[in-house]
């Protein structure tokens, strides 16, 4: 499962449930909070379009820093202008029209940060990009030993340290 978020619409409590691989559990979940399939379409081709970014970015990770025009190409205008020109809050209004469904996907973008979908500075759009591209999957894979093995290893003295920080 990738979210489970309760709710509470006209009196009657539900839940929207989405998979890791949105299948027949994820559609009858969207159904049921919004009464169509219309929401549920909406949210797979945001998050083919998503899927198609975090894949043309991953690689590039490990690169030197592309330039802004480099990136727009790999990623194409389209999504350029939704992701790295306006506020994410923008392209998930224009994108959804549930509210609840638009908090499930501004998670990604608010997690960790004290700053607003909104704001012209694009911080929730960072945001959102680094948890959406994990391995051109959107999936972060944890250390043996979990983050603290990584902290605890970084923070010894360097003639200690097993690999470089």
């Amino acid at each position: 499962m990738s979210s489970y978020t309760p709710y509470v619409r006209d009196g009657v409590p539900g839940g929207l449930l989405v998979e890791r691989d949105p299948g027949p559990a994820t559609e009858a979940s969207f159904r049921a909070l919004t009464g169509s399939d219309a929401e549920y379409a909406r949210w797979r081709e945001f998050y083919a379009e998503v899927d198609a970014l975090a894949k043309a970015l991953a690689p590039t990770l490990l690169e030197p820093l592309p330039s802004r025009s480099e990136v727009r190409d790999l990623v194409g205008g389209r999504t350029w202008a939704r992701f790295f020109e306006q506020p994410l809050g923008e392209t998930v209004v224009e994108s959804f029209a549930d509210d609840l469904v638009r908090g499930v996907v501004a998670t990604d973008g608010l997690i960790g940060t004290f700053t607003s979908l909104f704001d012209a500075g694009l911080a929730a759009n960072r945001c959102f990009l680094y948890h959406v591209i994990g391995n051109g999957t959107g999936e972060w894979r944890v250390p043996v030993g979990g983050m603290g093995a990584v902290t605890a290893n970084c923070s010894a003295p360097p003639s200690t340290r097993e690999r470089k920080c």
